[in-house]
């Protein structure tokens, strides 16, 4: 089967170069060029949604992006718990200031 990029079928001055032969129809070319700039444009909505959403939209969606907010937040919260160790790993030290002051009194 022949299968072209879609930069090469935009670049082509032949109309068989975007012809795809695998399923007998012209590929969509703008297609790819539509959802490539499309992701980012998505992806910043996305962000000023989740992060500012709740301070200028009306109520049902000023919620939503509350809630999802306050989800992502518990979620990486608890994907990244801050480390206890499981001795005091000053207590030797603290142990030997207190009887140091101890000796002196």
């Amino acid at each position: 089967m022949y299968d072209l990029d879609w930069r090469a079928c935009l670049a082509a001055s032949h109309l068989w170069a975007c012809f795809d032969y695998s399923i007998n129809r012209f590929k969509p070319a703008t297609t790819m060029i539509r959802l490539k700039t499309a992701i980012p444009i998505l992806l910043v909505l996305t962000l000023i949604f989740v992060g500012f959403g709740d301070q200028f939209l009306p109520q049902p969606l000023k919620g939503a992006s509350y809630k999802t907010r306050t989800a992502l937040n518990q979620m990486m919260e608890s994907s990244f718990k801050v480390w206890q160790p499981k001795s005091k790993p000053y207590g030797r030290t603290e142990k030997a200031l207190e009887d140091a002051e101890k000796g002196k009194n």
